[in-house]
């Protein structure tokens, strides 16, 4: 297995907002990790990628223990995230928020640009490389910020909720570019993701969150049909529909 969490527990004071948390990923993979909202997905997102220190637990990448890794040392191990929020610097252009990523593994200006050409290119945005993150639609501005992601050079990339605000054309183009990346590049990836249609046609394995607990694993048709998932955030109506 590339990543392996085992137990992760956080809280926040009273609050457990990850209790014993099991998950895994293996190498070539693509999870998907669902559940309603305050589930604690993001939170096990922010510890896995050493946003946050678990209070129990352990977590595994690639053979090494990197349970209470700070951030930066997560990500040149090989861990990429985007969030839920585009986080883009403003005053930069779309190829210096890409080199922002490079700069994770290279130290040479030049050598970072070249990295960022690539990887835009790869996602499509060499033509927009010079404009800046205000002056780009929001799929767009996603899009940069997997750039940015891609260009750490990355073994896992984590994606928190890639679909939010994006229509129904724009949700398909971007699971086709998720894709041709995992295709070309053969990244793991684990993405927390609301929109079913979007997540689950991508995923191999989804684990299902609820109330700080994993109550299901399995393949998207396995979970789908869980009792217990569709009482806790799926309904009878999504049931019914399947």
């Amino acid at each position: 297995m590339l990543l392996v969490a085992q137990g992760v527990t956080k809280r926040f004071g009273g609050l457990v907002a990850n209790d014993r948390v099991d998950l895994a990923v293996d190498h070539g993979q693509v999870v998907g990790l669902i559940g309603p909202n305050g589930a604690g997905k993001t939170t096990l997102f922010n510890c896995l990628a050493g946003q946050l220190q678990p209070d129990g637990g352990r977590i595994v990448f690639n053979g090494r223990d990197i349970t209470h890794w700070p951030a930066h040392r997560v990500a040149t191990a090989g861990i990429a995230r985007t969030f839920q929020l585009v986080k883009s610097m403003g005053g930069l252009t779309v190829e210096e928020n890409v080199m922002i990523g490079a700069f994770a593994r290279v130290d040479d200006p030049e050598e970072a640009r070249r990295q960022a050409r690539r990887i835009l290119e790869l996602v499509g945005l060499l033509d927009v490389a010079g404009l800046y993150p205000g002056e780009l639609p929001l799929v767009v501005q996603k899009q940069m910020e997997l750039a940015r992601a891609l260009a750490t050079g990355p073994k896992l990339l984590m994606l928190d909720e890639a679909a939010a605000g994006l229509s129904p054309e724009e949700m398909e183009g971007f699971a086709t570019l998720l894709r041709r990346i995992h295709r070309e590049m053969g990244l793991s990836m684990l993405i927390i993701e609301h929109v079913m249609e979007f997540v689950l046609p991508l995923s191999e394995r989804i684990f299902v969150l609820a109330g700080g607990r994993k109550i299901a694993e399995g393949t998207p048709a396995e979970v789908t049909r869980d009792p217990s998932v569709i009482e806790a955030y799926l309904g009878e109506g999504y049931a019914r529909g399947l």
